[in-house]
């Protein structure tokens, strides 16, 4: 059987699950491979507050940069210029669509830093300072906009430090301390706490991976209150396989997330004492999960990324859970490999990314086909499915 994984910084870099990258080697892939860079249309992706537009990243004759375009593909700008020493990946939206911030990675994929510009390209400035063999990564806006989380991770892999920094490049704060590897971070919906998954190595997401990539990384999740810096752990899983996906559910008390160690299902934990851990999805007959996404505007419903066997290979499909009434929905069927789900902010709509390759290793003989991203919107029970045909402006 034809076999894909997903790579830790992949997952460190976007905060949920971005597609699945064939390595050529999946012991020693490659620094491209492990950033999710190579030619054309990278998966990752955000969307405009006001669900104007989409700001993506494009590899261009070995060289990426930051466009955008609206929800019909049309409209297209580069917001940043090619730049022959960096690359920039991974665009995330400010909450009021004033700004982006991204990852500027060098050439020797050894160091890398947060830039922030406005929404249309201007004021370009660095946001974190370059630092050699450390890469910031993973940027997440606090609800007012005012700050944000990232990660510092060694080049290497071996480990990785969860900062905070005001959005105008002021007041860099290490929010834990130990030598240990966080994975995932998200601002409470007021602001006022910080949840992380923290463990002693990185933990890549097990897309058909071995046991042996996954001893003992111990990972759990962990609340910081930013008033009175005080960290404490909401679970006590200890976990080999990992824990992903950190998302604030149909309750602004309730965390869901997905745990490796339970057949990669969705679980919940309570924010409140004393962090009851619950199995949501353990009523529901699911295949294994890899991603998840939940509606702003009917957080009841939840997006998931789900195994789906083929006769030569393995997909992965976009179903619909209901957490109110218990239903279950697969809604594509693109023989494919489906990721990064995003619900829009206004509407229960969904835009996700989409890997062509998988498809063609489904039924090609060459098992390694280069990645081919695509974009694609429709309604959450799966109607009016439109890829978004995202052009690149190459002058401007």
């Amino acid at each position: 059987m034809k076999k894909f994984l997903h790579s830790v910084f992949t997952l460190l870099i976007c905060g949920s699950l971005t597609g699945c990258f064939p390595f050529t080697n999946i012991f020693e892939p490659t620094p491209d491979e492990i950033f999710g860079i190579h030619d054309g249309l990278l998966p990752q992706f955000d969307v405009a507050p006001d669900d104007s537009r989409i700001v993506f990243a494009h590899n261009s004759k070995g060289t990426v940069s930051i466009h955008s375009s609206d929800l019909s593909g049309n409209d297209p700008k580069r917001l940043t210029r090619p730049d022959k020493r960096w690359d920039h990946i991974h665009p995330v939206w400010s909450p009021d669509g004033a700004h982006i911030v991204f990852t500027a990675i060098n050439k020797g994929r050894d160091s890398g830093h947060l830039m922030i510009m406005n929404a249309d390209g201007t004021g370009l400035r660095p946001l974190t300072k370059p630092g050699k063999n450390r890469i910031d990564i993973s940027p997440v806006f606090s609800p007012d906009g005012k700050h944000i989380l990232y990660l510092s991770v060694t080049s290497d892999l071996s480990r990785s430090t969860l900062f905070m920094i005001s959005t105008d490049g002021t007041r860099a704060e290490r929010l834990h301390t130990g030598d240990h590897a966080v994975q995932e971070a998200a601002f409470s919906p007021d602001g006022k706490k910080v949840y992380f998954i923290r463990g002693r190595q990185f933990a890549l997401n097990p897309k058909l991976f071995t046991m042996e990539f996954f001893e003992d990384k111990e990972q759990d999740i962990y609340v910081l209150d930013l008033a009175t810096r005080k960290t404490e752990p909401l679970t006590s899983f200890t976990s080999i396989f990992g824990l992903f996906n950190l998302t604030f559910g149909n309750r602004p008390d309730t965390l869901l997330f997905i745990n490796g160690d339970e057949s990669t299902k969705i679980m919940s934990v309570s924010t409140n004492p004393p962090y009851e851990t619950n199995g949501i999805d353990k009523k529901f007959l699911l295949p294994p999960l890899y991603e998840l996404a939940v509606s702003r505007r009917s957080p009841d419903l939840v997006a998931v990324s789900a195994e789906q066997s083929l006769p030569s290979c393995m997909a992965y499909e976009i179903g619909i859970l209901n957490l109110r009434t218990g239903q279950y929905l697969a809604v594509t069927d693109l023989q494919s490999d489906v990721s990064n789900l995003r619900f829009l902010n206004k509407s229960d709509r969904i835009i996700f990314a989409e890997d062509q390759s998988v498809a063609g290793m489904c039924s090609a003989e060459d098992e390694f086909m280069k990645p081919s991203y695509r974009f694609w919107i429709m309604n959450a029970d799966g109607t009016d499915l439109r890829e978004i045909p995202v052009r690149v402006k190459q002058n401007q």
